[in-house]
């Protein structure tokens, strides 16, 4: 029998200076997740890296592994509580796969061990995907950034964080794994939010679902120049030219009473000070109602004053305290889950998916370490493809490669050629590749 003093028992009772919580609450944007995640619709999204030599399967499963003390927030899976879901910490192994054909697929978490993400290997990519409920983009490429620098450092290279790299013999901080949509929410006076129909235009989808992918790489040198020409960013003239391609292509009757409208994802880091690596993202629209004397010019125009009219620091701010002030609604609150649920898919299906006819997603530009970029190529950012879903568009820079990834659910590919062929026209030359979907399926 062992006997303790009882100064002993006060410190065995002492939680560990590095404790760190076994279960954490959804984020505000997260909550939505897990209510309307389906078969059709799995809010997984992909960042992969290109790398110069062969990826070694066994390697990257060490690195993985390793990771798990320095992101606890990604090592969990979900429970189900009475009011809201939540996520608890899980002790399984987390899985390095062979990259699947099917991108973005929903997660099978009985053969992922309970993970809301899996990193996939192919010759010399490696890659995640991820669920939107654990974090955004911003989030998963920290993640995903310290997993591949582990893995080099496993393979003995000499490669050095340099102020980039969040490392493993940091510890975790709180900040990391915060809410900031409530941590910012000032329960100030909202402006009110008015929800219109989005064009939509119809084509036949993949008879097996799945994505189809189409990539372009260029130059993000001639690509900023292209824009700058204009006097506008890559985004506002990617999404304006995005949008030039639907009422190019689209059925003129209803694109003269249905607006085009491309969603736009903003990094709320960027508006607040923030480091979590959780969901700190907001979105909005530009809208465009088709008229005959449309020209590109006129459709970038009207862009970039949406831009500018909307990516303002009040304007933000409303829109997160309107997302969050549901949240804290009382009646809200107290709601049992199954309730909450229908609420949720409801207000869902009429905010997020019957207002946008596509997505434009800009991770920007990636930073890595001098002493990682021999080993890294480029990178790509894949979104999820919904059932008979138009094409969107997602775009990643580095080391002066700008990748363009238009993800669908549909056969139809003339609006990825459009897009490709008009900046071609200005002088931009693109490498294209694709999965060639519409041929599997």
């Amino acid at each position: 029998m062992v006997r303790y003093a009882a100064k002993d028992m006060v410190l065995l009772m002492k939680k560990p200076e590095n404790h760190e919580p076994k279960w954490y609450k959804l984020d505000n944007a997260a909550k939505i997740y897990p209510v309307v995640v389906s078969a059709k619709d799995s809010y997984v999204f992909r960042i992969t890296a290109n790398m110069k030599d062969e990826v070694r399967p066994d390697i990257l499963q060490q690195a993985v592994n390793d990771c798990r003390d320095r992101f606890p927030a990604f090592y969990v899976k979900l429970r189900r509580g009475l009011f809201w879901y939540y996520y608890e910490a899980n002790e399984k192994e987390p899985l390095v796969k062979p990259e699947p054909a099917y991108v973005c697929r929903r997660i099978d978490l009985r053969k992922n061990n309970g993970f809301y993400f899996t990193h996939f290997y192919y010759k010399k990519r490696i890659s995640i995907e991820i669920f939107h409920g654990i974090c955004d983009g911003a989030g998963a490429l920290e993640f995903f950034k310290t997993t591949v620098y582990r893995y080099l450092e496993l393979l003995g290279l000499p490669v050095l964080p340099e102020n980039l790299i969040l490392t493993l013999d940091q510890k975790p901080e709180p900040a990391e794994a915060e809410d900031s949509y409530n941590k910012y929410y000032s329960g100030e006076e909202r402006r009110k939010r008015i929800i219109t129909k989005a064009y939509k235009p119809c084509h036949k989808g993949f008879l097996h679902g799945g994505a189809g992918l189409i990539v372009g790489k260029a130059s993000s040198e001639k690509l900023h120049s292209i824009a700058r020409e204009k006097g506008v960013t890559v985004t506002q003239y990617l999404t304006a030219l995005l949008s030039y391609c639907y009422f190019k292509l689209g059925e003129k009757e209803k694109l003269g009473t249905l607006p085009v409208k491309i969603t736009i994802p903003v990094n709320m880091r960027r508006y607040c000070p923030s480091t979590t690596l959780r969901n700190f993202s907001l979105f909005f629209h530009t809208s465009v109602l088709y008229t005959s004397e449309m020209t590109f010019e006129s459709i970038l125009e009207v862009t970039k004053k949406q831009f500018i009219s909307e990516l303002t620091d009040k304007k933000l701010r409303d829109t997160l305290n309107s997302n969050v002030v549901i949240e804290k609604n009382i009646a809200v609150r107290f709601l049992p889950l199954f309730i909450k649920k229908i609420i949720l898919k409801t207000g869902y299906k009429y905010i997020g998916t019957r207002s946008s006819t596509a997505t434009v997603t800009n991770l920007g530009n990636i930073e890595l370490p001098n002493s990682m970029m021999p080993y890294v190529i480029d990178f790509e950012l894949n979104s999820a493809a919904g059932k008979r879903s138009n094409p969107n568009l997602s775009l990643v820079s580095y080391n002066d490669i700008t990748t363009l990834s238009f993800s669908r659910g549909i056969l139809y590919t003339g609006y990825e050629k459009l897009f490709f062929s008009f900046l071609a026209k200005q002088g931009l030359k693109i490498e294209v590749q694709s999965n060639l979907w519409e041929d599997y399926s």
